[in-house]
């Protein structure tokens, strides 16, 4: 499992135009949601992992 992050501004901003197109809240929360999960993934990996003795 790599640590790199490689980011999807494209999709993201696609998104994001379609919600302000649209005016559709659940999609920007889809959107929301997704970025946090990424978010809380990427924190996670990076903590140190518990040794077994």
């Amino acid at each position: 499992m790599s640590n790199e992050f490689e980011p999807q501004a494209g999709l993201h901003e696609s998104l994001l135009a379609l919600y302000l197109e649209e005016n559709d809240a659940d999609a920007l929360t889809d959107i929301l949601v997704g970025a946090l999960t990424d978010a809380h993934r990427i924190l996670c990996d990076a903590l140190p992992q518990p040794s077994v003795h």
